[in-house]
């Protein structure tokens, strides 16, 4: 008779991604309240005390409070006076980078070969780290406005893509054209391979040279989300970030040049073919971007794409938005200078690292209605929290 699974990640493996989302998600609802506990974690730094975990269908919704390292506390919503911040998490992580950890996770990188990623499973600490970064790329979050003690603040929604290919929607991955030709007929062609069960150390962008005056490889990305229980709310912010990796062999064809956010469509949500690599699945207009150097800066935590407000209007409220990230000269179709064996590329971590506090994410604030809370009569635990 084979031997129960021990842990949840034991547990992961049997299961499908809708499966594995409700299993991440019950086990995240055991932690419960925690006492106030600094948090830093990709350059964010707060302390957090979590009031209550909340399962709910495809994640968990957390009511939290945040103070800054020095016990200034955090007030949320439009004017700063929101104490404690509701925060829904969609297909939530539980495994944190450790470099003692047991669960180990290997990525073959064509330049500097196999990679070795080590985590351990602790749900409690990976909704902290969660919990911190999403805080530290809020807008709506102020240390000088008057604070009204219990308001429950409009809602921060925290989406991941979902792992795997050929499950549950939205995906990510990567699609490629790899045939050498003028840049032209690079971007414009048909892709040759795509990629959407893939962990890391991957370029998500990249433009390769081959023999004058020939370029071989086009790179693209695209990362999906749920946002669907947006709803009727009113977006205020969003923010995509991608774990960064570093590629110190990039010389980037003399430039320094940006990766685009943009629009992506492809056919399916949950299983990605070469067809989407086609020009016309791609945006050109740009939502948000930035340059390689900046992005390198970046590595070993998240970099922060704040969208603009067409793509906050580009966030589909009531289904899923897939957003595409694409080097800057195929987004212009302005042909880099060739350079022998040159190469523009970044990288970042995908949603099959599965589970991890280094998936991609995207961060939106959107509007809902306040409400207060006052703690239990004295002398009784209820167990919750009193809304009034």
């Amino acid at each position: 008779m084979p031997l129960k699974a021990t842990t949840i990640e034991e547990s992961l493996k049997t299961l499908d991604s809708t499966q594995k989302v409700d299993l991440k998600s019950t086990e995240i609802e055991k932690v419960g309240a925690v006492a106030q506990e600094r948090v830093q974690f990709s350059r964010a730094d707060y302390k957090i005390e979590i009031i209550s975990i909340k399962k709910r269908v495809k994640g968990v919704e957390v009511l939290a409070k945040a103070w800054m390292p020095d016990g200034t506390p955090i007030g949320f919503g439009r004017d700063g006076s929101v104490e404690i911040e509701r925060f829904i998490i969609g297909n939530p992580p539980v495994l944190v980078l450790d470099i003692n950890g047991t669960i180990e996770r290997t990525h073959k990188d064509p330049k500097t070969g196999d990679i070795v990623s080590k985590f351990r499973e602790d749900p409690k600490a990976a909704i902290l780290q969660t919990l911190a970064h999403t805080i530290s790329v809020k807008k709506e979050k102020f240390t000088d406005k008057p604070i009204t003690k219990g308001k429950i603040g409009s809602t921060t929604l925290t989406q991941h893509p979902v792992a795997g290919s050929g499950g549950s929607a939205p995906i990510d991955g990567q699609m490629l054209r790899i045939a050498a030709g003028s840049w032209s007929t690079i971007i414009n062609g048909a892709g040759t391979h795509v990629f959407d069960a893939t962990s890391g150390s991957q370029a998500f962008i990249e433009g390769r040279a081959t023999s004058s005056p020939n370029f071989n490889v086009v790179t693209r990305s695209c990362f999906g989300f749920d946002t669907s229980s947006i709803g009727t709310d009113t977006i205020s912010s969003a923010v995509l970030s991608l774990w960064s990796l570093t590629d110190t062999a990039d010389t980037d064809f003399g430039e320094d040049p940006n990766c685009d956010i943009v629009s992506a469509d492809p056919v399916s949500e949950s299983v990605f073919a070469t067809g989407d690599y086609a020009i016309a699945k791609w945006g050109t207009t740009i939502y948000a971007a930035d340059s390689f150097s900046n992005y390198r800066a970046s590595v070993g935590g998240y970099h922060d794409f704040t969208l603009d407000s067409n793509g906050i209007t580009y966030i589909d409220p009531d289904a899923n938005t897939m957003f595409g990230a694409r080097y800057s000269r195929d987004t212009s179709g302005s042909a880099p200078t060739w350079t022998s064996n040159d190469e523009a590329r970044i990288n970042c971590y995908y949603a099959d690292e599965a589970g991890t506090t280094n998936d991609p994410k995207l961060v939106v604030e959107h509007s809902a209605a306040g409400t207060h809370i006052r703690p239990p009569a004295a002398g009784i635990f209820s167990g919750g929290l009193a809304i009034v």
